[in-house]
């Protein structure tokens, strides 16, 4: 529907976009980014829009609380040595190494007890959309070895029942997909899941039976690291300031992949 006037006002600690159009209806509604919008007929006053508001906040309340907690994070890690990543809920501090130390972009490395690191070459890091590729495939990469060699029940369990199953850098918004001819597929982040709610996100996907805590996935999902990668604010070696970058996550799929080993749909 096509709105022909648009204002905003603000009843208490809300801000409420009223619409107006040739409806004859009056009614209220939260959107899925939380805006709360008013929606009227021309005739339509600040004050009657403020009144339904009222009449109606405390499920605005409810919807706004439901947003809040259902919606990502979206963490963002700085590209410097001692960062933190998790894989297979396991947490790994970023070394950013000489390139005559590795021939991979990312290498991980398991030490003495709980000592874990990924080791990336200073030219993987020298870009910031370099970095993140890299990572990115390190991620699809991770999470195929885990299903073939970590735990190669689970793949054997789903090729028993005709699904390949793998990991994908191309999936967009949803964590995993299942099709009928291509399989499942799971998105690169989620090999930062531990292996417990990893089996319950592929069960829930294939709607199989509950394996672990629906509500720990669900917060776990929440906060996976998707990508968004910033540079470090000064050279912790002269102190110079550096520019600061931010990258976005571009859209999946529309990475080239070119990493030996990738998983593509």
């Amino acid at each position: 529907m096509t709105y022909k006037t648009q204002r905003t006002i603000t009843v208490g600690d809300i801000t409420i976009s009223v619409r107006t159009s040739d409806r004859t209806t009056l009614d209220v509604d939260v959107t899925s980014t939380g805006q709360v919008v008013v929606r009227g007929p021309h005739h339509t006053t600040d004050t009657q829009a403020a009144d339904l508001a009222r009449r109606r906040r405390r499920w605005i309340y409810r919807k706004l609380n439901r947003i809040a907690d259902t919606t990502p994070n979206r963490p963002i890690k700085v590209l410097d040595t001692g960062e933190e990543f998790t894989i297979l809920r396991q947490s790994h501090r970023l070394r950013i190494v000489s390139d005559t130390q590795q021939v991979e972009p990312i290498q991980r490395h398991q030490g003495v007890g709980t000592d874990r690191w990924l080791s990336m070459r200073h030219s993987a890091s020298a870009n910031l959309h370099k970095a993140r590729h890299h990572l990115i495939n390190f991620h699809a990469i991770t999470g195929q070895k885990w299903l073939k060699i970590i735990d190669p029940q689970i793949a054997a369990h789903f090729i028993n029942m005709g699904i390949r199953v793998s990991f994908s850098t191309r999936l967009r918004t949803s964590r995993a997909h299942h099709h009928s001819t291509r399989g499942l597929t799971l998105h690169w982040a989620t090999i930062q899941l531990g292996e417990p709610l990893l089996h319950e996100l592929i069960h829930r996907t294939l709607n199989l039976h509950t394996v672990a805590d629906p509500q720990q996935l669900d917060h776990g999902l929440r906060n996976l690291w998707l990508g968004n990668l910033t540079a470090p604010s000064k050279d912790p070696h002269d102190g110079r300031e550096v520019e600061h970058a931010y990258v976005k996550p571009v859209r999946e799929g529309s990475i080239a992949l070119s990493h030996p080993g990738v998983i593509e749909r």
